[in-house]
């Protein structure tokens, strides 16, 4: 399949971005920017790419001891579930820079 890009040229997509290849196991850098306490979910963003935000389960927040604010620091990995990109591991990033 190809695709129109925003100065009109078509190309074909890549099958995921590279940083996401292979959903490797290295920690990425974000913040909790959204969380839904009745349903009980949140969103985390990435660092290293702009408007990416992946799903987190507040007990996954809850078990790794990470306050569930937004705005908090966070390290985590990315996996699937359900063939969607979640949070699979997360820790409290202690060496932000605020």
């Amino acid at each position: 399949m190809w695709l129109l890009d925003k100065d009109h040229v078509y190309h074909q997509p890549e099958a995921q971005h590279p940083a996401d290849a292979g959903l490797s196991n290295r920690p990425i850098a974000g913040r909790i920017v959204h969380i839904n306490e009745s349903k009980r979910y949140a969103f985390v963003a990435r660092d290293d790419r702009r408007g990416v935000r992946v799903f987190c389960r507040l007990n996954d927040l809850q078990r790794a001891g990470v306050a569930a604010a937004i705005g908090t620091r966070v390290l985590f990995e990315i996996g699937e579930r359900d063939g969607r990109p979640v949070v699979v591991a997360i820790e409290h990033n202690v060496h932000a820079n605020h």
